[in-house]
């Protein structure tokens, strides 16, 4: 059961190269890869990968392992992502020159010992560079880039120019919590293939969730489970701009499925709010969702328990307004022993800790763009 979490640490550096301060222009004209790369020093990728390293036993680590020797005589380097690679192993490594940089390396503004491009679409790349501290701390700094005007409006994963504004969820014990406004408005019917089992499940595309569009505020809160629990307690924030409309859906919702499917629902109550949780719903051990409508938002739980948490008034939320997110590596391996004990009663205990306690991400517009900020730190640092 070890690295339960592991997965959640490899997605949030996969993700991690948000990009750059190039004009557009300049971003059509460069050659930008057409899968993930990584370019720059090889002695600052080798601190990180040494970091990674601590991670023993577990893919990350022997990936990592892998990635040093591999460019142990290198004074610069290149990684390109190579699913397809003959070896088995995700990465492609070479030397490079110091002077023979690809050209978008120079398209982007800035100082900073790695150079990151991630793909999103074909027209479409986040890119930036990072700087690797003594200390360890690996802050990234980058923006989208765009090789067809229009083409990040089009994302529902580039932020929107109007901030999200202040967090409605507390975020005491938070493994992750997210706050984001998409630029591009989220068609829920969109997303759920017609004929699937959550179409056929859910009704998904029924009257109510087909006239259903998320172009307000996206929130969502993992909190650290109990030891009881089989899965990491969530809680999701949608912003609504009527109560009565978003009563009025979730009551059809859940009229639906009880029609349907051998279920009841049950009223609650949440710091003086009314709600529903359904019962006997048995998809997921551990799984009896639950929502509440505040003035302000639509809040759905994984449980009852979890409501009350995420909407206890007490503790302060600490993401900036303008959103972002943060990641709380230091309580993983905790969490992943709680998660292997629920499933095991003579789980190991986790011989590890994470390589670095936390990832923060927050948002800043400049000059027109959206520049977003990502740090790997250790302790509380920002």
């Amino acid at each position: 059961m070890q690295g339960r979490l592991q997965r959640w640490l490899a997605l949030g550096l996969i993700q991690a190269g948000f990009a750059v301060g190039c004009h557009p222009e300049e971003a059509r004209q460069a050659d930008w890869p057409t899968q993930a790369t990584i370019v720059g020093k090889a002695h600052a990728l080798e601190s990180v990968l040494l970091r990674l390293e601590r991670m023993q036993g577990t893919p990350l680590a022997r990936l990592a392992a892998n990635l040093r020797e591999r460019t142990l005589e290198c004074t610069d380097l290149s990684l390109t992502w190579a699913p397809e690679s003959p070896e088995s192993l995700p990465w492609s490594a070479a030397c490079i020159a110091e002077d023979s940089a690809p050209a978008w390396v120079s398209a982007l503004a800035g100082a900073g010992d790695l150079a990151l491009v991630v793909p999103v679409s074909g027209e479409l790349r986040l890119a930036g560079r990072a700087e690797i501290a003594p200390s360890g701390t690996v802050r990234f700094e980058g923006q989208w880039v765009e090789l067809r005007p229009g083409a990040a409006e089009e994302s529902w994963l580039v932020p929107h120019r109007t901030e999200p504004g202040p967090p409605r969820l507390a975020d005491t014990s938070a493994l992750l919590h997210v706050r984001f406004r998409p630029a591009a408005p989220i068609e829920v019917a969109d997303l759920i293939p017609a004929g699937s089992q959550a179409d056929e499940m859910f009704r998904l595309k029924s009257r109510v969730f087909s006239s259903a569009v998320l172009g307000g505020p996206l929130e969502l809160v993992a909190y650290l489970p109990s030891e009881a629990e089989p899965l990491p307690p969530l809680a999701v924030a949608l912003d609504v701009r009527s109560q009565t409309a978003a009563r009025s859906a979730m009551q059809h919702f859940v009229d639906t499925l009880e029609q349907r499917w051998p279920i009841q629902s049950r009223e609650i109550e949440v710091s003086g709010i009314s709600g529903e949780c359904l019962v006997e719903l048995r998809l997921i051990p551990g799984l009896n969702p639950c929502y509440v409508v505040t003035d302000e938002a639509l809040v759905l739980g994984s449980s009852e328990a979890v409501l009350h948490a995420a909407l206890d008034p007490r503790p302060t939320p600490r993401l900036p307004t303008a959103g972002g997110f943060q990641l709380r590596l230091a309580r993983f391996p905790e969490a992943d022993q709680r998660l292997s004990r629920a499933a095991s009663a003579s789980a190991p205990a986790a011989s590890f800790r994470y390589p670095w306690d936390a990832l923060f991400g927050s948002i800043e517009w400049r000059n027109d763009r959206a520049i977003i900020h990502l740090a790997l730190v250790d302790g509380d640092e920002r």
